[in-house]
């Protein structure tokens, strides 16, 4: 076993992405879940409109695409 100790991480609104999974890990782990991070979850939710994911980008220049022109 490890030692044992605290860990501290900064979290800003660009970190939004990796709420729900950030949640799932914790739960699996059974470490709590601060009620900041499931009111996170829970606006994401519904600026979403209760989808289960984030809309993404679409597909136009910019959205990490290598495109080539001539």
């Amino acid at each position: 076993m490890g030692q044992v100790g605290l860990a501290t991480s900064f979290f800003t609104d660009k970190n939004q992405n990796v709420v729900r999974d950030l949640i799932e890990l914790l739960r699996e782990s059974k470490q709590p879940v601060p009620d900041w991070l499931n009111s996170r979850s829970t606006m994401l939710s519904v600026e979403n409109g209760g989808r289960g994911k984030r809309r993404s980008g679409g597909g136009g220049p910019g959205n990490g695409v290598n495109q080539n022109r001539r």
